[in-house]
């Protein structure tokens, strides 16, 4: 998916799916705090030992709001 933004290939189906993935995404980690259960970090947590946090939640909401942007960018430019 990194590979498609950063080539620029995709387009708006590629940002749809971005959108949906992020808010499923979001809907998941929102359960998992919510629980007080603590799961590593996908990124760095297995490594690092990073618990995931809220910030996990606002990082997948603000992708979430990007690839929204970028959709409606799409029907602007």
């Amino acid at each position: 998916m990194a590979g498609l933004y950063l080539f620029n290939g995709g387009g708006t189906p590629r940002d749809a799916f971005t959108l949906i993935l992020m808010v499923i995404s979001s809907v998941g980690v929102i359960q998992k705090l919510r629980e007080k259960e603590e799961i590593p970090y996908a990124c760095l947590g297995m490594v690092f030992k990073v618990p995931m946090t809220w910030v996990t939640f606002a990082e997948d909401l603000l992708m979430a709001a990007e690839a929204l942007l970028m959709i409606g960018m799409s029907f602007f430019f």
